[in-house]
């Protein structure tokens, strides 16, 4: 723990993404936060759509479409009034890390 950071970062003309980075990568005159990531089982309420980039074009990050009663792990939260989960799941039997509205879990 300690070793990486997660950082948005611009790749286009409007688009974002985020990621990690070795910590060792990230400025000495930038503060990077801690991330607490917790694992909070939850299921989606509903559909929803799951995307790599919930700040500036969550369309734009699109991963894939989550139908209601999908399992994911809530690691943290992101956003104004906590808008966005980072959650993880397994799909086509594969990890993957991304971002949901929080008004669709439960």
């Amino acid at each position: 723990t300690g070793e990486w950071a997660l950082i948005g970062y611009g790749y286009g003309d409007n688009l974002y993404r985020i990621g990690y980075v070795s910590r060792s990568a990230v400025p000495s005159d930038v503060r990077a936060g801690i991330l607490n990531l917790s694992s909070v089982p939850m299921t989606m309420k509903e559909d929803g759509n799951l995307t790599d980039d919930p700040i500036m074009s969550p369309k734009d990050g699109f991963i894939a479409a989550l139908p209601g009663g999908t399992s994911v792990t809530a690691l943290a939260y992101t956003g104004k009034n906590d808008r966005w989960t980072y959650v993880e799941l397994s799909l086509n039997g594969q990890p993957v890390r991304g971002f949901v509205a929080t008004s669709k879990l439960q």
